[in-house]
């Protein structure tokens, strides 16, 4: 008993965040997309997500939640391997646990391509001055994906694991499009999309706790995620 105790306590800290969810999920007939991008933050969102459904009643399960993730065409085998193997236990494991989860991996057109760019109209490889395939890789994809869906459902409710302590400016992005009184933030440019993000108060420490210690629903190991983190600098 002593031990489950001390286990509930050390996440302590997401039990307001997972009653703010259902609250919000229940609330609104929109659907939510979550952006996967297969990094510690938006791995944490979507397991907090994948749980809370779990929590809800098959009838409470009322609206579909969308996890998207961009495949820039471009990525390193080993970061191209773990998004794919993890989307795919994603989809599996909740057709068998009867959630409303849809799964989906957003490519670019074909104009939009890396090479199409570079070699074919002769475009310099991406820098900080110029940086155009984070718009047309991983922006463009997403959007459409986005607006199908507000035509689709007319609102939709964007979910990201954004959090404030990753920077200043992130804070400060992220302040600007609050709404009084409401939870959800405006889209920056797309009418009828607001922006939820659960974990924005929380820090890095307390991201890794819950991946490293709460067992991942589809059967991930998260302790590999880590891994990939020791190895590189800069964040994924």
């Amino acid at each position: 008993f002593y031990l489950k105790e001390k286990k509930m306590d050390k996440f302590e800290y997401m039990i307001p965040i997972k009653s703010e969810m259902k609250e919000l999920y229940l609330k609104y007939n929109r659907p939510w997309i979550v952006g996967l991008s297969g990094g510690k933050d938006s791995t944490c969102i979507t397991q907090l997500i994948y749980n809370m459904l779990l929590e809800l009643d098959h009838e409470q399960r009322h609206k579909k939640v969308h996890i998207i993730s961009s495949n820039t065409l471009v990525e390193s085998p080993s970061i191209d391997s773990m998004i794919k193997i993890r989307l795919n236990r994603i989809k599996n494991a909740a057709i068998k646990d009867d959630l409303p989860i849809v799964v989906e991996q957003l490519r670019p057109e074909l104009n939009d391509t890396f090479w199409v760019n570079l070699i074919g109209r002769g475009y310099p490889s991406p820098n900080r001055w110029f940086r155009w395939c984070t718009d047309r890789l991983k922006i463009r994809p997403t959007t459409r994906y986005i607006l199908s869906q507000v035509k689709s459902n007319g609102e939709v409710i964007i979910v990201l694991g954004a959090r404030k302590s990753e920077s200043g400016s992130r804070a400060q992005t992220m302040g600007k499009y609050e709404i009084p009184n409401f939870r959800l933030k405006k889209h920056a440019e797309i009418t009828g999309a607001y922006v939820y993000t659960p974990i924005e108060d929380l820090d890095v420490d307390q991201v890794w706790n819950y991946l490293l210690e709460e067992q991942s629903p589809w059967g991930d190991d998260n302790s590999k995620l880590k891994s990939l983190y020791n190895k590189s600098d800069k964040e994924i």
